[in-house]
Parts: structure tokens; sequence; C-alpha cells
């Protein structure tokens, strides 16, 4: 289970549940609403072939597409804002942790929902994670 706090206090999870060895459940919540609950069965063949495959078994996460905020004319500075990925490289929750000006966040957070990602793999299997992601704003 991979799971944090937001600074409201909402806890968010990101559960896996193996079912024997043949089938995976995947759970996102955001507190208590569930936001996907996935099922998934194991081709033997298909996994034993992509494990082969696999040339880079461990690769550190990437940012793929970079989406740019609308600039906003203010005292300039540095906004980070945690994202978190599942393990198909989706945002499943994002929040400021660091700030120079409040009008900067909400397109902060616009950017970093909208920006691609690709989530670390370990052993040729990607695995959620958690990731800072920084803006620069220029001083008007």
């Amino acid at each position: 289970m991979f799971g944090g706090r937001s600074g409201t206090g909402t806890s968010y999870t990101l559960t896996y549940v193996e079912n024997g060895t043949e089938s995976l459940e995947r759970i996102a919540a955001d507190g208590d609403k569930t936001i996907s609950d996935e099922h998934c069965t194991r081709e033997h063949d298909a996994v034993a072939a992509d494990v082969q495959r696999c040339a880079s078994p461990n690769q550190p996460p990437r940012t793929v597409h970079v989406v740019e905020p609308d600039g906003r004319p203010g005292p300039g500075g540095l906004v980070t804002v945690m994202v978190v990925l599942d393990d198909r490289s989706d945002v499943v929750w994002t929040e400021v942790v660091r700030s120079p000006w409040e009008a900067y966040d909400a397109p902060s957070i616009w950017a970093a929902r909208n920006t691609t990602y690709r989530t670390a793999e370990r052993d040729c299997k990607p695995v959620p994670g958690v990731y800072d992601f920084v803006v620069q704003f220029d001083r008007a």
C-alpha cells in the first residue's frame, strides 16, 4: 500500500492486492472515496516474454512532456508541487508544498496535472511514486 496525506488532511492511498498467483487488484482512493478499482489476470507467457525483452530493468522516473503554466505578474520564484503517480504513470494526486505567492499555486497544479510523466521502473515493472514538479516564475 502506498499513501499520504494532503495539507487539508485528506488521505490518499494506492493499494495493490495479489489474489493468489493469477490476479491482481489495484485500488486508488481519495479519503473514503474509491477513485478506481481494477482487477487484472496474469498471462504467464506474456509476463516471461516482457521480462526477457527488458534491456534496462531499473529506470528512474522522467518527465516526457512538460506543460508550462500561464505566466502571471508577481514576485517570481519557484513553486514545488508534489505529484503522486500510479504504476501507469497517471497523476493521482497533486499538492503545492512550497510557493512564494498563492496566485502561482493554481497554475502550477494545472501544469503538474497536465504534464506527461513516466514513472520509475524496478525489475522491468513500473512502480508508483512521489515526485517533485518545480515551476519557475519570473519576476514581473
